[in-house]
């Protein structure tokens, strides 16, 4: 029982960075100009529900196996996502670091209640210096 809850954990922590990083690709790609802002929320917001739904499936089987110290760590990022879910809509003409570094945040969240650690930051740290063309070396 408890070798397949931690596969299954395992999994769905998988999926879930994989979604995170899915999330970054389109903030990047909307704040690049590739895509327009309504394409961006199409792509995002179909995936905000089932990002939740294997949050709490990660919960609930840490919970039903009686693992209360990973249980524990994986409240603060469940109670992150409701948060950002639940709050209300947000200008999408400001400038988009703030939401890369949320979705960062997230991301290092669920990478630290995987056991696989912090995924590498840039020199310069999350937000809006590095994710320009500083980051890559490019000059303007």
């Amino acid at each position: 029982m408890e070798a397949t809850v931690f596969i299954l954990s395992l999994v769905d922590c998988c999926a879930l960075i994989f979604l995170s990083v899915y999330f970054i690709i389109t903030l990047s790609d909307l704040e690049c100009d590739y895509i327009n802002a309504r394409a961006c929320c199409s792509k995002l917001n179909k995936w905000v529900i089932p990002e939740m739904v294997g949050q709490c499936l990660s919960m609930m089987l840490m919970l039903v196996s009686m693992h209360w110290f990973i249980f524990l760590l994986n409240m603060p990022v469940a109670a992150w996502n409701i948060y950002r879910s639940t709050s209300p809509g947000k200008e999408i003409h400001v400038p988009l670091g703030g939401a890369q570094e949320k979705t960062q945040d997230t991301l290092e969240g669920l990478c630290i209640s995987a056991g696989l650690g912090t995924p590498y930051d840039p020199p310069g740290g999350a937000g809006p210096r590095g994710w320009g063309k500083e980051s890559l070396g490019l000059l303007t």
